[in-house]
């Protein structure tokens, strides 16, 4: 590889990571309006509000289980959540416990479910 390369590669190396750092950040400021869509535009996410919503406090586990997907896919879709700032969660080991920060999602859901079935 010449000095060139390298360097170009380190430096890809490096915005990567500061990404990494700094997209939690990148959540943050996401507009409330658009961070409700963001959450519920994908079936699993809503599903995973949807089983917080009828249940105090639930793990990676269980989450996973209850929707027949695998533990990594959970954690990834409850780490966007939790970035979302609509969840938080609890660490009790050997797992973590997750549960709704923004009570009047059960709401949402509610009508929600009612105006797609309408549709």
């Amino acid at each position: 590889m010449n000095k060139l390369s390298k360097l170009s590669s380190q430096k890809n190396i490096k915005i990567i990571k500061d990404f990494k750092e700094y997209r939690c950040y990148f959540f943050w400021l996401i507009m409330s309006d658009e961070k409700l869509a963001r959450a519920i535009r994908a079936r699993s996410r809503r599903n995973i509000l949807k089983i917080l919503c009828r249940n105090k406090k639930v793990s990676v586990h269980e989450i996973a289980e209850k929707l027949n997907l695998s533990e990594s896919l959970a954690s990834r879709h409850l780490k966007m959540l939790y970035d979302l700032r609509l969840i938080d969660c609890e660490y009790k080991p050997p797992e973590k416990f997750y549960f709704l920060k923004i009570k009047e999602l059960k709401q949402f859901f509610k009508v929600y479910d009612k105006v797609t079935k309408h549709i």
